[in-house]
């Protein structure tokens, strides 16, 4: 069996979710794919370009033994025991991802309970879940007044990341925290105008993003719609990837780079999140079943850097996701909401990254309803904790786990399992991210429950793994 240990950084969006950490790849996979050799029917380097990620990043290289997960003591998700409920605060509601730096879990704002909120709540990872002063605000807005209305985020190793999302109208004012100085002081923030900064110079409208994912170097941003009008009801779309160099200034237009996916398929366009699987940037399609890649060790502006595949061939009700998770092996697409359908949706989706992309035969998916029949649909990002994947719910309140060592599209096959998080208390329902931190899985709501949900899936936890393993699945 070959044992592989990947650093799992991905993203999140309205719901980022998940701590990246070490694992065990408990999966064979083709030697051709040991030394980053490109998945089959892919042509290409195997070594990064001066343009990729891995040039001058910091990513940690420990060759440390991964733990052995049947060794590992992970609860069983049915444990009532296992989880907790808090309300911090009657306003904490309405956050739009979640991000962790390794001490604080930061959640990302997006609305009011009237207009949209740049009022940041951070949780000490280290503190009481269930205490008031475990967890603290500030208000990005009062920094800048346009700064509110994010969706989802990224962390490299020093600096968090908030995409933004919908405010007054869809804004492109990017905002980072700088984590080595407190968070309520206004000289830790930094704010640029992408917007206004792309239209002086002709790269069109930079605002409306869905996530952020960071790949060891760059931060890439998630396009939606630059239409000013609440994710439910937008009709227009784009595909205009925003990329952000870290290792120069984040306040020069110099250190930003755009790349349109819409010149590879006109449906290529509106995703909500991203995954990062160590080589790839995956973008997650929300408006139309066009999935799109990017390899992150060729150059970001060129074509043939870049592959889509519509997820159609799959099954034709592939659509409408919001974020996902890797499992070391696989890609998860959580469903949520197909365009112009009033229904939430319930098929997810696998691919298997020891194969080619743009073949439907490397793409598995499953009706949830057959895993919950009342109510497996509309969900809001996954979390993957080294060794089960977990679909967050943002309609219903019911998370389902998955094992990826058992038979994804047999729901019947004792793989799945569920735990209604209203038993706990009645409104905890309506969650728009989660995070692992190597503990516990964390529910943070979206809606207007003011309910924060917390899983103890392993005890004692992994070792926190280095800074720059962590950013966010949305």
């Amino acid at each position: 069996m070959v044992r592989r240990l990947l650093l799992l950084m991905v993203v999140g969006a309205a719901g980022c979710s998940g701590l990246i950490g070490l694992r065990d790849d408990y999966y064979d996979a083709p030697a051709s794919l040991e030394a980053g050799a490109p998945d089959a029917g892919d042509d290409g380097p195997t070594s990064p370009s001066p343009d990729g990620p891995l040039a001058d990043a910091p990513v940690d290289s420990t060759t440390d033994a991964p733990p052995d997960l049947d060794a590992a003591p992970y609860h069983l998700i049915e444990d009532a025991a296992s989880w907790a409920a808090v309300s911090p605060s009657a306003t904490s509601r309405f956050f739009s991802g979640a991000v962790s730096d390794g001490h604080y879990l930061y959640c990302v704002p997006q609305r009011a309970t009237s207009g949209y909120s740049g009022v940041v709540l951070r949780y000490d990872l280290t503190a009481s879940f269930t205490l008031p002063g475990s967890w603290t605000t500030f208000d990005i807005a009062s920094v800048s007044a346009a700064a509110k209305g994010f969706s989802g985020g990224a962390f490299d190793g020093r600096y968090i990341y908030f995409a933004p999302d919908a405010a007054a109208a869809n804004h492109g004012n990017m905002t980072r925290y700088d984590t080595t100085l407190p968070v309520s002081d206004a000289a830790s923030w930094e704010i640029y105008d992408v917007y206004a900064a792309g239209l002086a110079a002709g790269a069109g409208e930079l605002r409306g993003y869905d996530g952020a994912i960071f790949d060891g170097r760059y931060v890439y941003y998630a396009p939606q719609s630059s239409e000013s009008a609440p994710s439910s009801i937008r009709t227009t779309f784009m595909g205009r990837v925003l990329r952000f160099d870290t290792q120069a200034p984040f306040s020069s237009w110099a250190s930003w780079t755009v790349f349109d996916t819409t010149q590879l398929d006109v449906g290529a366009l509106g995703y909500t999140g991203g995954i990062f699987d160590g080589r790839y940037l995956f973008l997650v399609p929300n408006a139309t079943a066009v999935a799109a890649r990017y390899d992150t060790t060729l150059p970001f502006s060129d074509t043939t850097s870049w592959s889509t595949f519509s997820l159609a061939a799959v099954h034709p009700s592939a659509a409408g996701f919001f974020g996902g998770t890797y499992d070391g092996r696989f890609l998860y697409f959580m469903p949520n909401h197909l365009v112009g359908v009033s229904q939430e949706s319930s098929i997810t989706v696998r691919y298997d990254t020891t194969h080619a992309f743009a073949n439907a035969t490397s793409w598995t998916a499953l009706d949830l309803l057959n895993v919950e029949p009342s109510l497996g649909r509309g969900f809001v990002t996954g979390v993957f904790d080294g060794r089960y994947v977990y679909y967050s719910p943002f309609y219903g309140g019911v998370v389902l786990r998955f094992d990826p060592r058992g038979d994804f599209a047999n729901a019947d096959s004792g793989a799945w399992s569920r735990f209604a998080t209203t038993s706990l208390q009645a409104n905890a329902h309506d969650f728009g991210s989660s995070l692992w931190d190597g503990h516990y899985v964390y529910f943070v709501p979206l809606g207007p429950n003011p309910v924060f949900v917390r899983f103890d899936a392993k005890d004692p936890p992994w070792a926190a793994p280095s800074p720059i393993q962590r950013s966010t699945f949305f």
